[in-house]
């Protein structure tokens, strides 16, 4: 997940949010842990007011605002478990996702118990629909955009040895 841009998971979590709204999930987790993994804490915190700015915007029953001050310091508060979780992890991105949204399952004030419950499904949720299309994008595009005209690792390694052959 290394070289995705950011713009990809911002969008699956925004389509997400529009298209599943009835599950208790927090759809930007996996966004905000791409970008805790990749970013300094300024960035992260600019991204978490942004995603609970866009759950404010969509219908909170918590006043306005009260959703991008609560992301923003649960960012906060993750951003320093971000070096215990490695990006090139397969599963370390959903278990960062699920420590992510028990921290904002104890910040948030609507129902305790639920939000508990529903942190595996946060988990579950980060593994299908953002590291599964996640990979799937990287692979489409690492074979639509090579450049068959470069040698490849093998080819150079070839020929180098062939050329100290030929010298011995």
């Amino acid at each position: 997940m290394l070289k995705t841009p950011l713009w990809f998971p911002f969008l699956l979590g925004t389509a997400s949010l529009l298209f599943i709204p009835s599950l208790k999930l927090f759809y930007f987790a996996p966004f905000l842990v791409i970008v805790l993994q990749r970013s300094s804490l300024f960035a992260c915190l600019v991204w978490g007011a942004i995603c609970g700015l866009f759950l404010d915007f969509l219908g909170s029953v918590l006043p306005f605002g009260m959703h991008a001050f609560l992301t923003t310091i649960c960012v906060a508060i993750g951003f320093r478990f971000r070096k215990w979780f490695f990006e090139e992890n397969i599963f370390s991105h959903a278990l960062y996702t699920i420590l992510l949204s028990f921290i904002m399952s104890f910040l948030d004030p609507t129902g305790l118990p639920l939000s508990l419950l529903m942190t595996p499904l946060d988990g579950l949720y980060a593994f299908c629909i953002f590291t599964c299309p996640i990979l799937l994008y990287r692979s489409i595009t690492q074979i639509w955009y090579t450049d068959s005209r470069r040698p490849s690792i093998d080819h150079k390694r070839n020929s180098y040895r062939s050329r100290n052959r030929a010298k011995s």
